[in-house]
């Protein structure tokens, strides 16, 4: 009979039992998105007893963080903070996998650089002026999750997971309440959920068949004229078949 002490094994990941550490932002990062002694002493306490401990959101560039004190992976100066994480959760038993998000237009204000990343100029805070996204600035994130993705396995991240929930940007993407675009980015659940796919299928050929990703995903959003049921269930068997191994 499985219990919550049963093992799992996802693809070459031997997990020790079902407890997940959640990620859970601390705000504890440096203000370059680097790894400080307090974001060590967090996970090592909470790595003693769960199979897996999933990393704080840590974003994929300086402008998408969602607390000033959030972690990075948008260059290879926080690599080896990250390396030293990722032994700190492993001494304990734990694996570690590492969130790569980028907040949109939820992020903290930063004057005089452009931020706040949005599908549809949907605004969330009053001190964050929202951006719609144009083809260049797609690429330019896809091209920074891949090579998050890239440094987060080099850190020796056991697994990634890619933030596709709370109405953070990849979210807002794929929710018809704040998805308007008349591209091939919006539309319905399939085309919303275009962006998503392409971020990863560029991850998956970059990181290879056998590297764990892991998606957050909204299923029922609750909210008029957000993400039903069906849309979710749509949305995730595209990326199941793009190579997402855990919603």
């Amino acid at each position: 009979m499985t219990t919550i002490n049963s093992e799992l094994t996802i693809k070459k990941m031997s997990i020790r039992n079902r407890l997940v550490l959640a990620p859970i932002t601390t705000n504890y990062g440096s203000q370059d998105g680097l790894v400080t002694n307090d974001i060590l002493c967090f996970y090592k306490e909470r790595s003693r007893d769960v199979g897996i401990a999933i990393v704080e959101a840590t974003s994929v560039q300086s402008t998408g963080r969602i607390v000033p004190g959030s972690l990075g992976l948008w260059n290879d100066s926080q690599i080896p903070g990250m390396t030293k994480l990722v032994k700190t959760i492993q001494q304990e038993g734990a694996l570690a996998v590492v969130q790569l998000n980028h907040a949109g237009p939820r992020c903290p204000p930063d004057n005089n650089r452009k931020h706040g990343f949005s599908p549809s100029n949907v605004a969330f805070r009053p001190d964050v002026e929202p951006i719609e996204m144009d083809t260049q600035d797609i690429e330019l994130l896809i091209n920074d999750f891949s090579k998050a993705a890239i440094r987060a396995f080099k850190a020796g991240f056991d697994g990634i997971e890619i933030h596709g929930a709370h109405l953070y940007l990849l979210s807002q993407f794929l929710s018809p309440l704040t998805n308007k675009r008349k591209d091939r980015y919006g539309g319905d659940a399939k085309d919303r959920a275009s962006l998503a796919l392409e971020i990863v299928r560029k991850v998956r050929k970059e990181l290879g068949r056998e590297y764990p990703i892991f998606f957050r995903i909204n299923a029922v959003e609750k909210i008029d004229g957000g993400q039903t049921l069906e849309d979710a269930l749509v949305i995730a068997g595209l990326l199941a078949d793009a190579g997402v191994d855990v919603f």
